[in-house]
């Protein structure tokens, strides 16, 4: 458990813990709440610009992208692209490689 401590922010620490008791300083033990994650869940390759917002339960999939500014309410499919405020995906042709 001590490695939690120092591998994540605090901020992470409720998500990735289970529900015992922790040693997450030396020398002090406290308890830590778990409860369902109301958050977004995001998959592996995702590259998110600077600025978004990904607001709510969404689901991101797999290499997906996410323009900076764009504002995510709706789940994301794998491999797409999605800018703008709410989020829209942008088709593949569009997209410069």
């Amino acid at each position: 458990m001590r490695d939690l401590a120092r591998q994540h922010p605090p901020f992470m620490r409720a998500v990735l813990a289970d529900t015992r008791c922790a040693s997450l300083y030396p020398g002090r033990r406290e308890r830590i709440a778990t409860r369902s994650v109301q958050g977004p869940t995001i998959g592996r390759n995702v590259k998110i610009g600077t600025g978004a917002k990904i607001v709510g339960p969404v689901t991101i999939g797999d290499g997906a992208r996410i323009g900076a500014n764009a504002v995510v309410v709706d789940d994301v499919a794998a491999r797409t692209t999605v800018v703008g405020v709410p989020s829209k995906v942008v088709p593949q042709s569009k997209i410069g490689t």
